[in-house]
């Protein structure tokens, strides 16, 4: 609707009687600039909960919905005009439609009412802007009755124009994220161990060869709130607690080479001890020591430098994943019972590597599994173990950063399912185990595809990302030495 001059539009209210009335605000186009066009579509049938998994939605539940890929709704696009339809309530209230990554959820709003004891359906069209996942999410706000919702498209609107935004300095971007990564780490659950808080430098150019005239240092600044603790041990006291420094550095193939380091109050010096030098060095800054860690931390880097990007699957194999989590294949016997392969695992095939060529590609989007049960409390069985009904539990479930977010509940809620099934399985807590920790090497693999799917082509940030994947992997495998079977 357009405004006039003033700011101002009038609404006429066609009754006899006074009326209260809510106006919502879904977006605006400002004069002299667009945004993204759109593109209309007949009425076409998104989601409906009554053939879906989970059926109605519960009094104040949450659901997230995957909208981009449905009915010739591209995978760019940023938001998608629907009708919004809630039918079969049990009891008055009101649905909201919002996007996921939205931290504030519907923000007090909602898009459509319905009351009394049901007899006819209730719609609004609205425009929802979908997430960097592509999804909405969908909240029913009654608080004594479940509903029935049906999603149409009238059409959608492409990604708007990118616009220049200002990126902090790299000692305040690295202080920063360590801060976030800190705040966002409560340890609520017991199954799994604390989050270490990690964070990388951006990679450095660094080139010399055997002339004595050549810089053979690569120099990174302190970040904002820390001093030296120990040089020698690489360790700073910032005000964001203690951390490591990790230094590394990757040449231009992806090969890793020893280095020196080199810290004072004015810096951190990394040298790559090799006669001749072309790549990247780097720093990461963690809270763990632990070695295992810092090694899968330092190949992240590595598969950057080198053009080589997570093992990227497919969509049919995303696909052929979530239909065998949600049970829809017919193989349903559990793999033999083995003990866990010591020898080291072949190398991939040929057709198996990525490529420089595969990476240019856009990413399929790890969804969350149809069947999934996500839970925002747990009292009721199907909500239980609480660890496999909350996307990443006490991690954060996506990774935002000033050129996309990252969702990583999809990768997370196909861990649960997978760690849920096997669960079943009439097998030996050591075969449990092994086949565990091959969905934790997944976890991390989905994790890794939808950071590439969000962050393409931002390598700073996309090597962060890279980071947290590496992290969450560091956690559950250590979980999963510990894991009980059930």
């Amino acid at each position: 609707m357009k405004v006039g001059p003033d700011g101002k539009m009038k609404v006429l209210i066609t009754t006899n009687t006074t009326a209260d009335l809510i106006i919502d605000v879904q977006g605006y186009f400002t004069p002299g600039t667009e945004g993204g066009s759109f593109t209309p579509q007949d009425n076409r049938r998104i989601w409906d909960s009554r053939n879906s998994a989970g059926g109605a939605l519960a009094p104040r539940e949450e659901r997230e919905i995957r909208i981009t890929g449905a009915q010739s709704i591209p995978e760019d696009a940023g938001s998608v005009a629907m009708t919004v339809t809630a039918l079969n309530w049990t009891g008055s209230g009101s649905l909201a439609v919002y996007n996921s990554d939205n931290p504030g959820g519907a923000n007090g709003t909602s898009n459509v009412a319905f009351a009394g004891p049901y007899q006819v359906p209730r719609q609004t069209t609205s425009i929802v802007q979908a997430s960097y996942g592509g999804t909405i999410t969908l909240k029913n706000l009654s608080t004594t009755g479940s509903t029935h919702v049906l999603l149409n498209t009238q059409g959608w609107f492409s990604q708007p124009d990118e616009v220049d935004i200002d990126i902090p300095s790299e000692a305040d971007r690295v202080a920063s994220e360590m801060r976030e990564a800190l705040a966002s780490n409560p340890q609520d659950s017991v199954e799994d161990e604390a989050l270490p808080a990690v964070t990388p430098y951006d990679t450095h150019d660094l080139v010399f060869s055997t002339a004595a005239t050549d810089t053979r240092t690569a120099t990174l600044p302190l970040p904002t709130g820390c001093s030296v603790q120990d040089p020698v041990a690489l360790r700073l006291s910032c005000d964001f607690g203690p951390v490591v420094i990790s230094p590394v550095a990757v040449t231009a193939d992806g090969n890793t080479v020893d280095v020196t380091a080199d810290l004072d109050n004015n810096g951190l010096r990394i040298s790559p001890q090799t006669p001749e030098f072309d790549g990247f060095v780097t720093a990461y800054l963690t809270q763990a020591t632990d070695s295992d860690l810092v090694d899968d931390i330092a190949e992240t880097l590595s598969d950057l430098v080198g053009g080589n990007g997570p093992n990227l699957k497919t969509q049919e194999q995303l696909d052929a994943e979530e239909d065998e989590l949600n049970g829809d294949t017919e193989t349903t016997e559990p793999p033999p019972d083995t003990t866990p392969n010591t020898e080291a695992a072949p190398a991939p095939s040929p057709t198996e590597q990525p490529t420089a060529n595969a990476m240019a590609l856009r990413a399929a989007f790890v969804t969350v599994p149809s069947n999934y049960i996500y839970c925002k409390t747990h009292t009721t069985a199907r909500c239980k173990p609480a660890g496999r009904h909350d996307y990443c539990t006490s991690s954060p479930d996506t990774a935002k950063y000033a050129r996309g977010t990252a969702s990583f509940k999809g990768p997370c809620a196909r861990h649960d399912m997978g760690i849920a099934r096997i669960a079943t399985y009439n097998l030996s807590l050591t075969s449990k185990r092994t086949q565990r920790a091959t969905e934790d090497r997944n976890l991390k693999s989905n994790m890794r595809q939808n950071c590439l799917y969000a962050l393409r082509g931002y390598g700073g940030y996309l090597q962060s990302c890279y980071s947290r994947a590496s992290t969450y992997y560091w956690v559950v495998s250590r979980t999963t030495n510990g894991w009980n079977g059930r």
